[in-house]
């Protein structure tokens, strides 16, 4: 019995807790969280997008297997961020026409 009135004070205290943090949330604080996670999504993407241009130069300086597969390698690696930050992109037409390019989806299909 005690250890079951243990199990439902502890649940009773989360339930409290957590609705108190979602009363605290404000229109500063959730713009705030989410121009947050958008700052860290495109210094993701910014990152991998110029470690894909370092092996892009190396390949075209040295078109090898290798240096291919490392370009390979990295442009898989850009899409991830870089997918994560269309979230954010509010209808921009010159991209979502290009994306729905068939030659594009031949190439993400060939990577992905």
């Amino acid at each position: 019995m005690k250890n079951l009135l243990n199990k439902k004070t502890t649940l009773a205290i989360a339930v409290l807790t957590m609705s108190m943090s979602l009363q605290a949330a404000t229109v500063e604080s959730v713009l705030e969280h989410y121009s947050d996670l958008a700052y860290a999504m495109y210094s993701d993407s910014l990152q991998t997008a110029e470690t894909l241009q370092q092996k892009i130069e190396i390949l075209i300086a040295n078109p090898t297997e290798e240096t291919l597969d490392a370009s390979k390698q990295a442009w898989i690696a850009a899409r991830v961020p870089y997918m994560q930050t269309e979230a954010y992109r509010f209808g921009n037409a010159i991209v979502d026409d290009w994306e729905g390019n068939s030659e594009c989806m031949a190439i993400r299909r060939r990577f992905d």
